[in-house]
């Protein structure tokens, strides 16, 4: 789901994108998948401060880096 997410918002259909993030969130969690966890929630951090919701954002995108750094992820490949 993330990544019909990410085409979604290439597409300029945020709305669409946030909910396909968000859908993506359970089942990474729930087969473990921190990786695709982590993704998610950075994607949807990302529509966070799209919409304007600083708090909101910062909060997930905390949570993502937290989580991709716990995985042994590579994080600063994403400002990229």
């Amino acid at each position: 789901m993330n990544g019909a997410g990410v085409l979604a918002r290439h597409q300029n259909e945020y709305a669409r994108a946030e909910g396909l993030h968000r859908d993506g969130l359970v089942p990474a969690r729930e087969l473990g998948d921190r990786s695709i966890f982590a993704a998610c929630l950075h994607n949807v951090g990302w529509n966070a401060i799209r919409r304007h919701e600083f708090s909101e954002a910062q909060a997930l995108l905390e949570e993502a880096v937290s989580v991709a750094r716990a995985a042994g992820i590579e994080v600063a490949k994403w400002s990229r």
